[in-house]
């Protein structure tokens, strides 16, 4: 069955975009439950696209524990670099 997966690492309060993923094909057996089907379903949801909540590996399986709700933002922490400091 096909999930969507990272196609690259992601970090936390990326706002996905279809670059960002790949679909693979696993057994019907091995595929995580809530897992994606296809990147349309994943960045087509009603309010846009989600954000990374966790930092996830390249090939990891997008499920929506690790992700926002739908075209919520990032928060001010993830703009923040290291070493910066917010006030």
């Amino acid at each position: 069955v096909p999930v969507v997966v990272a196609a690259a690492p992601l970090a936390y309060g990326v706002r996905l975009e279809p670059s960002h993923l790949t679909v693979a094909h696993y057994p019907a057996d091995a595929a995580p439950a809530g897992a994606y089907a296809s990147i349309d379903a994943l960045l087509n949801q009603s309010g846009g696209a989600p954000v990374v909540l966790s930092p996830m590996a390249a090939k990891e399986p997008l499920l929506p524990a690790k992700l926002s709700g739908p075209g919520a933002r990032p928060t001010l922490a993830a703009a923040i670099g290291d070493g910066m400091r917010a006030y």
